[in-house]
């Protein structure tokens, strides 16, 4: 297999935030694989209004079920455009982890909220169950990648993809595969009443 190109890679990487992103429940706003101050490419998404993942907050912070979840879904979203790659064009996660050290850094920032005691142990072992549930998630043949792979090549034709240049790509992978049910829920949705934008 010939070695991707950098466009290559970001389509797909950029496509495993969007999706992930839509199968937590945290609406995709625009997806782009343009090099803007010097990050390859982005994912804007929605989260929860009143959300948000802090680098310097304490381990064990959550307030309760729900901003727990939270917290793992930022992991799992933030972690997929790495898996992403690693389900297209082979190899190892670390292989790509230098490539998105901001996802690396995001991921961390919300397990070590999510972890109880200060163990490095702890905290790897989670990262390391995070991304295998990640990538089964978006590895699914079914429910998952078929959008995964939709929406990467239409970023490597069109690089910069609004909302609903996003819908109409999730829309023809339905009409293509009728039998296709919507994208399978990897953790528990809860439908905040607002939102606020990310990057990724």
């Amino acid at each position: 297999m010939a070695e991707p190109t950098a466009r290559e890679r970001t389509a797909y990487h950029e496509a495993g935030h969007a999706v992930m992103s839509w199968i937590c429940g945290w609406p995709v706003m625009a997806v782009s694989i343009e090099n803007e101050d010097g990050e390859l490419g982005h994912t804007v998404r929605q989260v929860p209004d009143g959300f948000a993942v802090s680098s310097y907050a304490s381990r064990g912070v959550w307030t309760d079920s729900e901003h727990f979840w939270r917290l793992m879904q930022t992991a799992m979203i933030t972690l997929a455009g790495i898996q992403a790659e690693v389900l297209q064009f082979g190899g190892e996660s670390e292989e790509y982890a230098d490539w998105a050290e901001s996802d690396m850094a995001e991921a961390r920032a919300a397990i070590r909220q999510m972890c109880s005691q200060e163990d490095e142990i702890e905290e790897t072992a989670c990262l390391n169950y995070l991304a295998i549930r990640t990538r089964n998630q978006l590895g699914n043949r079914i429910n998952s990648w078929p959008y995964v792979d939709a929406l990467a090549k239409r970023l490597l034709k069109e690089p910069v993809l609004d909302v609903d240049h996003v819908e109409q790509v999730f829309e023809a992978v339905v009409e293509a595969q009728i039998e296709l049910p919507p994208p399978g829920l990897a953790i528990p949705f809860y439908d905040g009443s607002s939102a606020s934008s990310s990057e990724s």
